[in-house]
């Protein structure tokens, strides 16, 4: 249990890779691709990846106890507030149906998210050895549970622990499109004060995560619901030209790993982090800093199936090696291993998923 009780991590939503070429269309078509925010994706996923990897114990090393580390978990609350920024503007042109949008999710979240659960469920019934992040012995209910993405209900990680957010991530947005047509016109008109509320509230919940609490379904609420109202809020938004420059979000990304390096030793730290998130997510909308370049562009896109899969590629490699805590070369190797098996997951998994959910989804378009 001790293993468990730190993860918190998440799936974030992400554009198409080529949402720059599409033209200005109705539903989910992305005329304009956040290269900026797809590149700080995959910088912060990264970041989760070395946590759970175990930087913050080799930080703790060489300074023989004084530096714990960052606070990396701070970055699945960056992730909500995305998705919930990029799920409001993909539906800016009409509401979907509940059936076309819940299809839509479907095929874009669980295709990953049942591969890595089949694999996980694999090793854990046929190794007897302790494997990082694993319950042993396995509870049968978090098995069920986990079939039906309702394991993080009861403050439990699933068999695959960066998959606690994929529950949210499904069943919240499908909420929110099924509630629209009662609280569309009232979250919109009053979006500007629902996100500083919001905000307000996440910097809340992020103190406890720093302090080393969870609030799972909480944080991702909070996040989902303040980013949706971020994107509401911009119309009413003045911001000043000078604003939306690169050194800005450079500055704003120095400031978001800032605040995961101190929070871990001064936690009130913490509650700076919702409100440069959000500007950040502002800025980047149309910014085109290093965070485009190639490599950048390349993490973010496989930045969904390297959460679901870095953690199966560490308990794989526990299969071989025993206690691979102490082994940080075979770590890097884990983590090389991790980025290749996201881009096949990218390509033969989620792509193709999402592609036939597109399809199907067409049919019950209203």
């Amino acid at each position: 249990m001790t293993h468990r009780q730190s993860i918190t991590l998440q799936g974030p939503e992400t554009l198409p890779p080529d949402a720059g070429s599409l033209p200005e269309t109705a539903g989910f078509a992305h005329p304009r691709h956040f290269s900026d925010l797809d590149g700080l994706r995959g910088l912060l996923a990264l970041s989760v990846v070395f946590l759970h990897y175990g930087i913050n114990d080799q930080l703790k090393r060489v300074s023989g106890g004084h530096i714990p580390g960052f606070t990396f978990e701070l970055s699945v609350d960056f992730f909500f507030l995305l998705s919930g920024y990029v799920l409001s503007y993909s539906t800016r042109n009409r509401t979907p149906g509940v059936a076309e949008f819940a299809i839509k999710r479907a095929f874009r979240l669980l295709p990953v998210y049942f591969a890595m659960f089949a694999l996980v469920l694999a090793m854990a019934v046929f190794t007897t050895r302790t494997l990082p992040y694993l319950i042993s012995p396995l509870p049968a209910w978090i098995v069920l549970t986990d079939l039906f993405l309702v394991t993080p209900l009861t403050g439990i990680a699933p068999l695959d622990v960066p998959a606690w957010s994929a529950s949210f991530e499904f069943y919240l947005p499908i909420i929110a499109v099924a509630l629209t047509g009662i609280s569309g016109r009232s979250v919109r008109r009053h979006s500007v004060a629902l996100l500083i509320a919001l905000t307000f509230a996440m910097s809340v919940a992020v103190y406890f995560v720093a302090a080393g609490d969870h609030y799972f379904g909480l944080r991702a609420l909070l996040g989902l619901s303040a980013g949706c109202c971020l994107y509401l809020s911009m119309p009413r938004l003045t911001l000043p030209d000078a604003l939306f420059k690169p050194l800005t979000m450079y500055v704003l990304i120095a400031s978001l790993l800032a605040v995961m390096f101190f929070a871990s030793m001064v936690h009130l730290v913490a509650i700076a982090f919702p409100w440069i998130a959000i500007l950040a997510v502002v800025v980047g909308t149309r910014t085109r800093t290093l965070l485009s370049s190639g490599p950048m562009a390349a993490l973010g896109h496989i930045s969904y199936t390297l959460y679901m899969v870095h953690i199966p590629v560490l308990m794989a490699s526990a299969l071989f090696v025993e206690d691979i805590g102490g082994h940080p070369f075979i770590k890097g190797v884990a983590l090389l291993a991790a980025l290749a098996a996201a881009v096949a997951l990218t390509v033969f998994v989620e792509r193709p998923g999402m592609a036939l959910g597109n399809a199907i989804a067409r049919r019950f378009r209203p």
